[in-house]
């Protein structure tokens, strides 16, 4: 489980690809560049949101779905879950069907019952901000398609600056934006430069 926030670039990625062909070295240090500059900034501005402590307490005590020890709040995994991903790729709009499994009377059924996904297709995106860490993207994204008492619990006793979701990542990568706007506009003209095309920035 994870969650994200991107900016597109339209036309970077047929670019970029074109750059790598004839200077690989040039291309490999925009990178470096997204990564250490705007990539960064997300980073440090979403950790930022983080609490140092249990948003709630009893988030101490194990896991936070029963029977999946991944779903285990650990403070310092929430911090090193978030990462940025420069380039990643499209993907076409598909169903995907997943086993899960089920707790019952505290025993776990594995493969008890099929669930299907739909994916829409994602075009593109320079630069993506997720949380990796599964108990993190739980509670940075509780609340925003149902509520529960454990969703109310967060908003009305939880720690942290934001009471609702999304809780670190979002806030986190707008609290930055013109930062992140300023930087990466700098990089795509570089590229832009380097390849004489134009190159238009859109975020999400």
């Amino acid at each position: 489980m994870s969650v994200a926030v991107k900016a597109e670039v339209f036309g970077i990625q047929e670019t970029l690809a074109e750059l790598n062909k004839f200077d690989p070295k040039f291309r490999r240090q925009i990178t470096t560049d997204i990564q250490a500059g705007a990539g960064r900034m997300v980073v440090d501005s979403a950790r930022s949101m983080i609490p140092r402590d249990y948003p709630l307490s009893g988030m101490a005590r194990g896991s936070m779905i029963k029977g999946r020890n991944e779903t285990t709040y650990r403070i310092q995994n929430v911090l090193t879950g978030i990462k940025t991903i420069v380039g990643k790729r499209a993907s076409r709009e598909r169903t995907v069907s997943f086993n899960k499994p089920l707790i019952l009377d505290g025993r776990r059924i594995n493969n008890a019952y099929t669930q299907t996904v739909d994916f829409k297709a994602r075009p593109y995106a320079l630069l993506v901000a997720q949380q990796k860490d599964a108990a993190a993207a739980l509670w940075d994204h509780a609340g925003i398609r149902q509520g529960s008492q454990f969703v109310t619990n967060l908003i009305t006793e939880g720690e942290g600056p934001n009471a609702r979701a999304s809780r670190s990542l979002t806030p986190g990568v707008v609290a930055v934006m013109p930062a992140v706007q300023s930087e990466l506009s700098k990089i795509i003209g570089r590229v832009s430069v380097k390849m004489n095309t134009n190159l238009k920035i859109e975020y999400r």
